[in-house]
């Protein structure tokens, strides 16, 4: 199902599908994702331990922001072209993390996926 992901990204920017208005609405919903609405107090302490643990911190989630901010038209052409040569790559790997019913519908749908 996935194989394809770099050809289908890429005709959708042929396609004129993928456009500056909608690039700017998934960033407005991916910066909302990041940020959150303000924290509950009890879930402050757990979210600083988290990030504690994980080695973030302001600077390098300020750069993730940042760099969410400035994606463009282009960014999604090269990440288009680096799906299409991974999918090529023999060493490249598609992994579907999902239950079996969900799995079967979605094969039932597209009929392209190995479920076994």
């Amino acid at each position: 199902a996935y194989n394809n992901a770099g050809k289908y990204l890429s005709d959708e920017i042929t396609n004129g599908k993928i456009t500056k208005k909608s690039i700017t609405t998934a960033i407005i919903g991916c910066i909302g994702a990041l940020d959150g609405s303000a924290l509950p107090p009890r879930e402050v302490g757990w979210t600083s331990f988290y990030r504690w643990l994980s080695g973030s911190s302001a600077v390098k989630r300020q750069k993730w922001r940042d760099e969410v901010l400035g994606t463009k038209r282009s960014d999604f052409q090269v990440f288009a072209q680096k799906l299409h040569t991974l999918s090529k790559s023999a060493e490249a790997s598609i992994a579907v993390i999902s239950s079996d019913n969900q799995l079967l519908a979605s094969n039932l749908r597209l009929s392209r996926i190995d479920v076994s």
